[in-house]
C-alpha cells in the first residue's frame, strides 16, 4: 500500500532525503535520482530503497571491492532468469567513498 507519493524535478536536489519519511520506510526512485549520496542518506535514515540502476553514476562492487561490470551482471541475469546477490554501491566520481551495502 502506498501511503505517500512525491514527484519532483531533478533540479530540486537531495530528492530522496526530503519528505516525512520514517525509519523502515521504503523509498522508490527512478534511475535519474539513484545517486550514491542520496542512497547513502536513505540507508543512514534507516530506510530501504528500490531504484533502477544508473550505471553512469553508480558503481557496483563485490564483497572485495572489485567493480562488477554491468554487462556481466546482465548476462548472468538473462542466463539465470534474474539475479539476487549482495552488492556495494561505489561512487564513480569520488575517491575515498565508503561503499553502501545493497542488494541486486
Amino acid at each position: 500500500m502506498v501511503v505517500g507519493l512525491r514527484l519532483a524535478p531533478t533540479s530540486e536536489g537531495k530528492y530522496l532525503e526530503t519528505g516525512a519519511q520514517e525509519s523502515g520506510d521504503p523509498v522508490i526512485a527512478d534511475r535519474g535520482f539513484a545517486r550514491p549520496e542520496e542512497l547513502e542518506g536513505v540507508k543512514q535514515g534507516g530506510r530501504y530503497f528500490l531504484a533502477r540502476l544508473a550505471s553512469r553514476s553508480l558503481r557496483l562492487l563485490d564483497a572485495r571491492g572489485h567493480v562488477l561490470p554491468c554487462n556481466d551482471l546482465l548476462m548472468a541475469a538473462a542466463a539465470q532468469a534474474g539475479v539476487d546477490r549482495p552488492v556495494w554501491i561505489g561512487h564513480s566520481r569520488r575517491a575515498g567513498w565508503k561503499p553502501v551495502p545493497a542488494r541486486l
